[in-house]
């Protein structure tokens, strides 16, 4: 939904929504909110408001507690499960410090890659398919470790017992207006995917932002616990983000045209070339190295994975890179892409030097953490 700020105020008015849910994400990936009446919301759009930056993970180190949220209007979503007179809706947003952007909002960091992409005459679109496990709870609501169902890959019930809620999560996707393309059970016990149509950039990240929040109420709307942990099962296989990318010039497809070979190919050494050093960032867990990690896994945080990939390709389009013959092994270990990416010149670049270092110190904290300490969480 392309909206602006007017068009914001008469759709709340006319769909008597009362609430509204302020939504940004944290260096991590979690996304957090701030809510406030509808009727204050034209002063939100001017002056932001504020919140303490010193209490959200990852932001606690910056010399910057008073920052500000500004509502995006393009990304006005009425929520469903608060639904009919009194309703609420929820507008992703901009952190702002005295004016400017805020150096760890990773949702601006992702914005300036998609500038960079528009300034060199290219658009990208990403699809992206998800997986996740699904776990039964225990009397108190808190997760077990016993998986919905034994079923395997695209199994149907009686072995499949999570079609009804993947059913749920795609009907609810599709209301806000993420459209699902394909979902089926995963090739874990308990395991699920679902994957989306192509969207622009920005757009995509937030829609992962939103489609996690769904999985994980509709999940404990049925008494389930959803985990997008890499790795919850050790003898299962783990979880993957899968991101396809795909870039446009003057509406014509880079990778499918015989013209563009140059610039396809210098995408996608960019890419490559930068992989190792943003493996950090893609796998970003000690349980992410639980398994293989050839692709991303759902603990990222999709703005700033988006971005380092969209900036990886663009510079080996702009230093015309051709396909390497062989790639070097990504990292083994949290410790080895911690490493990595602290001394890569690109990734600073892309991410400033303040969230890398903000990143990398927490990071550091937790190379010793095993999966189960993610286990409730993520």
């Amino acid at each position: 939904m392309n909206t602006t700020r007017q068009e914001v105020l008469e759709l709340i008015k006319e769909g008597d929504v009362k609430f509204i849910r302020l939504g940004f994400c944290d260096l991590f990936g979690f996304q957090k909110n701030i809510a406030i009446m509808a009727d204050d919301l034209p002063r939100a759009f001017e002056e932001g408001v504020s919140f303490d930056g010193h209490a959200i993970k990852g932001f606690s180190d910056a010399s910057e507690s008073d920052l500000r949220l500004f509502p995006d209007p393009a990304t006005l979503t009425v929520l469903p499960w608060r639904p009919g007179a009194g309703g609420t809706a929820r507008l992703f947003c901009d952190i702002n410090h005295n004016g400017a952007p805020f150096a760890l909002d990773s949702r601006q960091i992702l914005k300036r890659a998609v500038g960079t992409c528009a300034e060199m005459g290219f658009v990208c679109m990403v699809g992206a398919a998800c997986e996740f496990y699904l776990f039964m709870t225990d009397e108190n609501g808190a997760p077990t470790s016993v998986t919905v169902d034994k079923g395997g890959y695209l199994d149907i019930a009686p072995l499949d017992k999570s079609e009804d809620i993947r059913r749920e999560i795609c009907l609810t996707l599709d209301e806000i207006g993420i459209q699902p393309e394909t979902a089926h059970h995963g090739q874990g016990p308990g395991q699920n995917k679902v994957s989306f149509t192509f969207s622009d950039a920005l757009s995509c990240a937030d829609n992962l932002m939103s489609f996690k929040t769904i999985v994980k109420k509709i999940a404990a709307r049925n008494g389930l616990f959803a985990s997008f942990m890499p790795k919850p099962i050790q003898d299962a296989p783990g979880s993957a983000l899968h991101i396809s990318l795909s870039l446009f010039e003057k509406g014509v497809n880079v990778f499918k045209s015989d013209a563009h070979a140059k610039a396809a190919a210098g995408f996608t050494a960019g890419v490559l070339s930068k992989s190792r050093e943003m493996t950090l960032f893609l796998n970003p867990l000690a349980n992410s190295y639980e398994r293989i990690p050839s692709t991303p896994d759902p603990s990222l945080n999709p703005y700033l994975a988006l971005a380092l990939l969209l900036e990886a390709g663009l510079e080996g389009i702009g230093q015309g890179l051709a396909l390497p013959p062989e790639t070097d092994a990504l990292p083994e270990n949290l410790t080895q892409a911690i490493a990595l990416a602290r001394d890569s010149g690109f990734v600073r670049r892309v991410v400033g030097g303040k969230l890398l270092d903000a990143y990398v110190k927490a990071k550091e904290t937790e190379v010793n953490y095993t999966g189960a300490r993610y286990f409730e969480w993520v």
